[in-house]
């Protein structure tokens, strides 16, 4: 266990936060991603990546239109709505140029992972958690540039 450990503190690198911290709680989930990295807690941490990407996807496509990421449960009795697929939002923020074709295939990759990870209980290698935080923090540093 000690081993992993020294391993994984070996692999990480300094990363500074090139945003305002003060205007975002990003960075307090950067630092939370990290640490469940270090720990050893894959699952954690992707499950951070991808809530982290999610949150802001859907904030800015509800600034485009609110149909981007919500629709109605069921159009003959509009009562209630349901949030569009993961999918949905994601392409939509590339046909809506929020996000660049490489970043759509990053956040699908990482989305992948995470699936794999959690619901098939597939093991991820350390260094493919690390290289999803770094990704994310990527893509969600560009976002929070556009505001």
């Amino acid at each position: 266990m000690l081993g992993d450990f020294s391993e994984r503190v070996k692999m990480l690198n300094p990363t500074f936060i090139s945003i305002n911290s003060e205007t975002t709680e990003f960075s307090n989930y950067f630092e939370e991603a990290m640490k469940a990295c270090l720990y050893g807690l894959s699952n954690a941490a992707l499950i951070i990546c991808f809530a982290v990407i999610e949150d802001l996807l859907k904030d800015r496509l509800c600034q485009k239109d609110v149909s981007y990421v919500y629709e109605l449960k069921d159009p003959e009795n509009p009562q209630g709505v349901k949030q569009v697929s993961y999918d949905r939002l994601i392409m939509s923020a590339l046909n809506e140029e929020i996000i660049d074709r490489s970043e759509k295939n990053e956040l699908f990759r990482i989305k992948k992972l995470r699936n794999d990870s959690i619901h098939r209980l597939e093991t991820v290698t350390d260094s493919q958690v690390y290289d999803a935080i770094i990704e994310t923090k990527k893509i969600v540093e560009k976002l929070l540039r556009k505001t």
